[in-house]
């Protein structure tokens, strides 16, 4: 369950305090065959898809930081706020996307090691 939970957390950045619009696209991640879609609106809302189940959340980021960090907004079935998931990000080649979320959910990675480490995935942009 944490594993699918931490898979719906997802995001990127660039800039500066960048826009939302920076972000806008759709991106992808598969784990081991099982398809998570990613759709960053402009208007810093994010749409995680995976097979029937949507999840609409919010977020922010903050390209200043080294690594850079975003921030993301879940919601509760009535739309009130549950809880925000501190992450980190990169950009790896020019389209695609690693983010790392904590392991407990409250503190941000202070980085991407060690490799291989379950929090971390890799959203690659669809064309």
């Amino acid at each position: 369950m944490l594993r699918q939970f931490l898979l719906l957390l997802f995001v990127l950045g660039a800039g500066q305090i960048a826009s939302a619009q920076y972000l806008k696209g759709n991106y992808k991640y598969s784990d081991h065959g099982d398809i998570y879609r990613y759709q960053f609106k402009g208007d810093s809302t994010l749409v995680i898809i995976h097979g029937k189940d949507t999840s609409t959340t919010t977020y922010s980021i903050d390209t200043t930081t080294a690594p850079m960090h975003i921030d993301i907004q879940f919601y509760d079935s009535e739309g009130n706020a549950a809880y925000k998931s501190l992450c980190i990000f990169e950009w790896v080649g020019r389209d695609n996307i690693r983010l790392r979320m904590s392991a407990n959910l409250l503190d941000r990675p202070k980085g991407f090691l060690p490799k291989g480490n379950p929090e971390t995935i890799l959203l690659v942009k669809e064309k």
